[in-house]
């Protein structure tokens, strides 16, 4: 009897606690949801009637530089005051070593994180004015300042730690950067075409401390304004460029989604960070210039969007933290030497073809071979190889001259006829560039000339970008504004701040959960428990009783600094400190 009315009173009460979880769910997620009513319109992709967009589909890929321009995009700079290695140095020899010999991209965008905003033991975070100031000050003393429109950044996660509002004076992109907006979005307009960049500032609109702000969102209201943004630039652009630090009703109407923050991951995860989306976009993750020192050349040629991924030298990049600005002290250091540097642009890598937006049947319909080449040197010998077999048609020069700072275009080109590759089967060419000191570049590009799009072989890589991560931002409650105190209730579905009872959006506590408590404070303590409290003879040598003291004076040290940060309440208020305590206590008492 006791038992039924047990059962009795713990399932209703089971039932009102799933209850008031949805209610909270459904409170913490209504900025995120869209309703019936406030779905955007289906607009349908067309091809559009204006005579500008269509002037690159009657022209053939010959031996001029007519319809072509390129850009530059890297991301994930990390500038850091604290750490020698990556970041900072990488980003400054960028400056000093590619933008001289790649002198005249039509502009640069720069997608996030642009500071590192850790301390020097990587656990707090803050916004650290000399990381801003060596930023602005390298963009100086470079030049690019003094050329309108030439650079556009955004802010990442890392920019936005600490961040209270837009109007916070921790936000010091505002006074730093270049772009000084929350995002962007402008035309690039030729005689040949018009092209619309349109780069999202996903930041919280109250930028939370690491490690509680990894994942970016858009609210309802900002995703109807892109919708509408992306609908009309697809019907007067002849491509539509979507940039963010990291949608199907929209996605239709752009051509590439460029992004970084995700810096390859690890362990080979993210070699290929790049997929070919359903809704017939590619998405184009970059690697970090923290770590990788990646940087990426897209060009458009004749409307066929190419692109090739550039590592610097990082065996000559010395590992020091560079200086910290000061008046008449250059922060740039020593040119490093620049091997030619290669971009196939016809044939296009098939991998990356786009038929809803690119005129992919003029590659079957060119007449010659076309390639960019940027070397710090004149160029002595170009090769071309096709399926293994040397081309031997002259290859020549047909680019303008260098002293064009403007607008260099170093096109080479070569005669070639395609139908000879006409055969729906994929073929390869390799193309290799050597300069008059003996430095040499390589390329080599898969192509079809039927206008079928060949497998990226991105394998895992290619696998994690494609998966729809909106759906994990759904599914994880979260929030709208920021309260006047600043002080609020930390729940698993978000922050309620108690001032207006308002949701801040945050979508990292699973995360942190996974990675930091489940694995580190309590996966690997457990494994350790099991082996000195078994029967094995080895349970109590030394090297296992040190690695276990060891791990729990590491994890004691992020309760001290938890408590720098939030102060000592912090250390009395949290579990984690019980279980340290436990975890010492019984440790100490059955391994010794």
């Amino acid at each position: 009897m006791r038992n039924s009315i047990g059962t009795l009173f713990l399932i209703p009460l089971t039932l009102f606690c799933w209850l008031r979880a949805y209610y909270v769910y459904k409170e913490a997620n209504f900025s995120l949801f869209v309703t019936e009513n406030e779905k955007p319109s289906q607009i349908s992709f067309l091809t559009s009637a204006d005579p500008v967009l269509q002037k690159v589909d009657n022209n053939t890929l010959g031996d001029s530089t007519d319809n072509i321009f390129y850009f530059m995009q890297i991301t994930d700079l990390h500038i850091s005051k604290f750490q020698k290695t990556g970041g900072t140095s990488h980003f400054l020899h960028f400056l000093a070593t590619v933008l001289p010999v790649i002198s005249s991209p039509a502009f640069v965008l720069v997608t996030g994180d642009l500071t590192d905003a850790k301390d020097e033991n990587l656990i707090t975070s803050q916004q650290f004015i000399d990381e801003w100031v060596t930023y602005h000050t390298a963009l100086q003393e470079s030049g690019v300042l003094h050329r309108p429109g030439f650079w556009h950044d955004l802010r990442g996660n890392h920019d936005c730690f600490n961040v209270g509002s837009w109007e916070s004076e921790q936000n010091l992109y505002k006074k730093f950067g270049v772009g000084k907006q929350r995002g962007f979005d402008f035309t690039f307009e030729k005689n040949f075409g018009r092209y619309r960049f349109v780069g999202i500032d996903a930041c919280p609109k109250a930028g939370i401390a690491r490690p509680f702000n990894f994942f970016g969102y858009y609210e309802t209201e900002d995703m109807n304004r892109l919708a509408e943004t992306l609908s009309n630039a697809s019907l007067s652009s002849n491509h539509t460029f979507l940039v963010s630090e990291t949608f199907d009703d929209i996605s239709k109407h752009i051509s590439v989604y460029m992004c970084g923050h995700l810096h390859k991951l690890a362990w080979g995860l993210g070699d290929q960070l790049q997929t070919y989306q359903p809704t017939h976009f590619i998405e184009l993750e970059l690697a970090d210039m923290k770590v990788n020192a990646i940087y990426r050349i897209l060009a458009i040629d004749h409307d066929l969007v190419s692109f090739t991924d550039v590592a610097l030298p990082l065996h000559e990049i010395p590992l020091k933290v560079p200086p910290s600005p000061a008046p008449g002290f250059s922060v740039l250091p020593e040119k490093l030497a620049f091997p030619p540097v290669i971009l196939v642009t016809n044939p296009k890598d098939s991998r990356y073809l786009m038929k809803y937006h690119e005129p992919v049947h003029i590659i079957k319909e060119s007449t010659h071979i076309r390639l960019l080449v940027w070397s710090d040197h004149d160029i002595k010998e170009i090769e071309i190889f096709l399926d293994g077999i040397r081309h031997h048609e002259q290859v020549s020069y047909k680019g303008n001259s260098k002293d064009n700072r403007v607008d260099h275009i170093p096109l080479w080109v070569s005669p070639w006829n395609p139908k000879q590759f006409d055969d729906g089967q994929e073929h390869y060419i390799i193309v290799k560039a050597r300069d008059i000191i003996g430095q040499e570049g390589e390329s080599k590009v898969i192509f079809r000339v039927d206008g079928e799009r060949s497998d990226m072989r991105g394998g895992i890589s290619e696998f994690l970008i494609g998966l729809d991560w909106a759906l994990v931002g759904d599914m994880i409650p979260s929030a709208a504004e920021e309260g006047n105190d600043g002080i609020g209730i930390f729940w698993l579905f978000g922050i309620q701040l108690d001032s207006n009872s308002q949701w801040l959006p945050i979508f990292d506590t699973w995360r942190y959960a996974l990675e930091d408590q489940l694995f580190l404070s309590v996966g690997i303590v457990i494994i350790w428990f099991m082996i000195i409290t078994g029967e094995r003879k080895w349970k109590r040598r030394y090297p296992i009783l040190i690695l276990g003291f060891a791990l729990w004076l590491w994890r004691g040290s992020s309760l001290i600094n938890l408590a720098k940060q939030y102060g000592n309440l912090a250390i009395w208020t949290n579990l984690q400190t019980l279980w340290w305590a436990f975890w010492g206590w019984y440790g100490f008492l059955r391994g010794t």
